[in-house]
């Protein structure tokens, strides 16, 4: 059925686009066309334009233009030269700090090394830019030898002297992160391709998906989950593993961050490697990744699943029975989740924010997932919640923004745990009269470590 219905949302977005570009004179710029199926799909959405009309196609596969206009060449971007390459390195490298004062400037004593390690790349834009990211984390001179035995020995290992691809200098930059780094950039894996990634969702879910250590030492230290695990983010960024997207208010700070696509290929291959996670997407007619096995594997079954585009849930036998997060990204229409299955007891993670989808109620057996951490409902369409939400007694992250005159059960007193309570514009507080309480306190004064509470009214929230 979801199939289904993303092939009449294909056509139905063909013919407004057709409709749009009726009679016009246009430029369309189709970004990262994988596939000559993906161009034969769309390609009619172009055929009402008048004369001189023109579409651009950006691709790494050769096939993907010729299909669409076999009569003209390609155009193949120059690689770059030696000089600028090493312009490129040392900008990635020895990067300005905040007032400018280092320049850019290779060190002599580091430039030997460095010029070897560029001819590897082989004038690769991106692969320069990730080695540059990965030497910047190198301050000594031993430091930057090490990276060149790791590129060498990878050389050795595929018993060539050629330059490097791309693939090679990611796996390098992976395998160069420290331990509590890597699940962090797995988990950008599941993010649809060309995501904009909020950071505060994104540090939110790290946490509650226990990547990010508790603060330990000093008593007097005021340093937070939250601040250990944007520095994650931070260094994944001077590495180059991350994009920033937009900066905050500050000019300095991230806001949303995203992953180049061959990262993210790069990515989800080592997720799948390691069982991070699953990701179900549906190309085509056909759905991809959602497994093929009529019983569960414990080496083959990962713990989190990102579902996407159009998917149904996988079959119950398909799941971990130990599932701890599912992720859900622009899909039609969402699922009734089997709450009461034993294969959801552990969930830690529920996410339905990053999809426009509308639920409209929330069954109380959610009050089953004891263990979790984080509840995205974002725009979801709600009018009520159960009051056994106030059995999430672990929940750190409540989201229930864009879900406006929301009523919240009084239960919500009982997450103690919750640091990050995002209401809609409007909502109401549900108070029995039997609870007692005065109008004033609402039961909010429970929320002793809450360190978010966005979109709050008092008026709104008196019984």
């Amino acid at each position: 059925m979801a199939a289904l219905t993303g092939e009449f949302e294909e056509r139905r977005l063909i013919d407004l686009i057709k409709e749009e570009l009726k009679e016009k004179r246009f430029l369309v710029v189709l970004d990262d066309v994988w596939k000559v199926d993906a161009w034969d799909s769309i390609k009619s959405a172009f055929s009402k334009g008048k004369k001189g009309s023109k579409v651009l196609l950006t691709t790494r596969i050769k096939e993907v233009p010729l299909s669409a206009d076999p009569y003209s060449d390609p155009i193949e971007p120059a690689l770059l030269t030696f000089d600028k390459g090493w312009e490129l390195l040392c900008r990635r490298a020895f990067p300005s700090d905040v007032h400018g004062d280092r320049g850019c400037v290779c060190p002599p004593e580091f430039e030997k090394l460095g010029k070897d390690m560029l001819r590897k790349c082989g004038g690769l834009p991106l692969a320069i830019v990730v080695l540059g990211g990965m030497l910047s984390t190198k301050t000594s001179l031993e430091g930057w030898k090490k990276v060149q035995r790791d590129v060498n020995s990878h050389l050795s290992k595929l018993k060539s002297q050629e330059p490097f691809g791309v693939e090679e200098i990611l796996a390098l930059s992976y395998y160069d992160l420290p331990y509590y780094l890597k699940p962090c950039f797995l988990y950008l894996g599941c993010f649809p391709e060309d995501c904009e990634i909020p950071k505060k969702n994104l540090i939110r879910l790290w946490i509650a998906e226990g990547f990010v250590p508790t603060p330990t030492g000093d008593d007097q230290s005021e340093e937070t989950m939250e601040d250990i695990a944007e520095q994650y983010l931070v260094e994944l960024v001077d590495r180059c593993m991350v994009q920033v997207d937009k900066r905050d208010h500050t000019g300095v700070g991230i806001k949303t961050c995203r992953m180049h696509d061959l990262m993210r290929d790069f990515c989800i291959y080592k997720a799948k490697e390691e069982n991070f996670f699953k990701i179900i997407e549906r190309q085509g007619k056909n759905m991809i990744d959602a497994g093929s096995s009529s019983q569960y594997l414990p080496t083959t079954h990962p713990r989190r699943f990102a579902i996407q585009i159009g998917c149904d849930l996988p079959r119950y036998e398909q799941v971990h029975p130990h599932i701890r997060s599912l992720l859900f990204f622009a899909i039609e229409t969402l699922p009734i989740l089997p709450l009461t299955n034993k294969n959801f007891r552990l969930l830690r993670v529920l996410e339905f924010g990053f999809t426009p989808s509308y639920i409209g109620s929330v069954p109380r057996q959610i009050g089953n997932l004891i263990h979790l951490r984080y509840l995205g409902l974002r725009g979801a369409g709600l009018s009520k919640l159960p009051s056994s939400v106030g059995n999430l007694r672990n929940l750190h992250t409540l989201d229930l923004r864009n879900n406006n005159g929301l009523k919240l059960p009084w239960t919500i007193s009982k997450l103690t745990r919750l640091r990050h309570l995002l209401l809609p514009v409007i909502c109401r507080l549900v108070v029995p009269r039997s609870c007692g309480w005065p109008g004033s306190r609402c039961g909010l004064d429970n929320l002793t470590n809450l360190d978010t509470l966005k979109y709050i009214s008092s008026e709104d929230l008196i019984r």
